[in-house]
């Protein structure tokens, strides 16, 4: 028996099985109403978004137009807001499921189309499988920012960052060779410039001589730089290993 009505109450069972009361044209109250190719069990579930308010066409299953019954088709209701569960805030973990909402799960695995602004896809592991083709994740209908491989982005700043180690480990070994004649040469000019009658300039030219040699010291006693490798290994370490890419 086909019959029409309006859906007036929904709610979850405990094996999370959405059952609907309809009230039809002539008064008769249907109960419980199930969806057609919906329902399921805890570990087997699809709800289909009829909320209160919904006109629907329901199909009477049993004798003489009994229970159970299933709603075949509707018109959804847009100005109904009402939802059984608790709307979470978008920070939050989304794990209820809303009248509203339309929900797939099979095992561990469950998506949610969320009427709130929202879609959750919850699974111990995901996998996108593109075969050509781009994924783009846009906001504001904006996605101007490319992910980094990681691998090779490491690759090319250890690279960089040993060629860097060498070349200023150069620059301090010559220093500290030459930091001798250096503070000699400031000396003899501060030196020549007392015995040319110009205490100033000398006085300058011994500052400058200290100021190299303290200089020079602090450079010899200064910790090594962090090698490339120690740097790779901790730049490997940091990358996050759920998240794999081409």
């Amino acid at each position: 028996m086909i019959l029409a009505g309006k859906v007036i109450k929904q709610e979850l069972t405990p094996s999370l099985i959405m059952e609907y009361t309809v009230l039809c044209p002539n008064g008769q109250v249907l109960y419980p109403v199930y969806i057609s190719g919906g329902g399921g069990s805890a570990r087997n579930f699809q709800h289909t978004p009829y909320r209160e308010g919904a006109d629907v066409i329901v199909c009477a299953l049993g004798r003489r137009g009994q229970a159970p019954y299933y709603i075949l088709s509707g018109l959804f209701d847009p100005t109904d807001e009402q939802q059984i569960n608790i709307t979470t805030p978008v920070v939050d973990e989304y794990s209820t499921v809303n009248a509203g909402d339309h929900a797939i799960r099979n095992g561990s695995s469950t998506l949610v189309l969320s009427d709130v602004g929202r879609a959750a896809l919850t699974a111990p592991s995901i996998n996108l499988q593109l075969r050509g083709g781009t994924l783009r994740i846009s906001q504001q209908r904006l996605a101007d920012n490319q992910l980094l491989n990681a691998a090779a982005t490491i690759e090319t700043l250890v690279s960089y960052i040993g060629e860097l180690n060498a070349k200023i480990d150069l620059l301090v070994q010559s220093q500290i060779a030459a930091a001798p004649a250096i503070a000699a040469a400031y000396s003899a000019a501060a030196a020549a410039a007392t015995a040319a009658g110009n205490p100033p300039l000398a006085t300058l030219l011994t500052e400058q001589a200290a100021a190299a040699t303290s200089a020079t010291n602090a450079l010899a006693a200064s910790p090594p730089l962090e090698q490339a490798a120690s740097i790779e290994l901790s730049l490997n370490m940091a990358t996050n290993q759920h998240i794999r890419v081409p």
